[in-house]
């Protein structure tokens, strides 16, 4: 038997993340956008910094070269801070998600206001933006098929981004213990597991039945860093549900 902890001690260090939600950014953004304060807008930059990525791959997608959809992205959430989006957010009340793509298509429909967009925010720097790797990750996503509907490939790949974000919060809190979280990630999602339970319980020393009670709950915490990432992505908590069952469809049916 090994001297570390036993497993059960080391799946969650900071404590359950079961919690009642706090206030989202994005009912911020709703609130405070109607009266142009501060609080609103650097929600919204928050979230657009979080996810950027699907407007620029719905952009490439759309047969922009790379470089021009990064200077669309760009200009689009300098659109979105300059011209009053914020203060129609509560005609679009729902998903972050859905506001984003509404707001995008209507920027795509007018050229000279896009053109001018372009132009005044090409230069710009808005949100962090590693242009090598957008194109790497957009290569990768290439299974997303041309049939594909824009709107169901927008869906999928805004799915990837919550998952990855919440999937970074779980791996943050094995910060101190990285090994632990590498043998650990490949139970995450039941019937698609990567490793043999018999195998890394051997590893770590420890039962397999003490193995199996630290996994279930960190699925248990996955699901719920899941939840409170996309609860930042919607008007209201009653909401979280039912874009959670969409989310988990769209990453089903690829």
């Amino acid at each position: 038997m090994r001297n570390n902890p036993p497993v059960s001690e080391r799946t969650s260090p900071n404590g359950p993340a079961r919690a009642d939600f706090p206030e989202t950014r994005w009912s911020v953004v709703i609130a405070a956008g109607q009266v142009g304060e501060p609080i609103g807008k650097n929600a919204l930059a928050e979230l657009c910094c979080l996810y950027w990525y699907p407007i620029f791959a719905h952009l490439r997608r759309g047969g922009r070269s790379a470089t021009e959809a990064q200077d669309l992205t760009q200009a689009f959430f300098l659109h979105i801070l300059e011209r009053g989006a914020l203060r129609r957010a509560d005609q679009l009340k729902g998903s972050f998600r859905g506001f984003l793509i509404g707001c995008l298509k209507h920027f795509e429909s007018n050229e000279r206001e896009r053109a001018q967009a372009l132009k005044r925010g090409g230069n710009v720097t808005f949100v962090p933006f590693d242009l090598e790797a957008a194109e790497h990750q957009y290569h990768r996503d290439g299974r997303v098929g041309a049939a594909t509907s824009p709107e169901l490939a927008f869906d999928r790949r805004w799915a990837r981004v919550v998952t990855d974000n919440a999937l970074e919060r779980i791996r943050q809190q094995f910060a101190g213990d990285l090994s632990t979280y590498e043998r650990l990630k490949g139970f995450l999602i039941p019937g698609n597991e990567t490793g043999s339970y018999q195998e890394v319980a051997k590893n770590f020393g420890v039962p397999i039945s003490l193995l199996k009670s630290a996994i279930h709950r960190l699925r248990r915490d996955y699901r719920d860093a899941v939840r409170r990432e996309i609860a930042t992505t919607v008007s209201a908590p009653h909401e979280v549900d039912d874009e959670m069952r969409h989310l988990v469809n769209v990453l089903s049916d690829e």
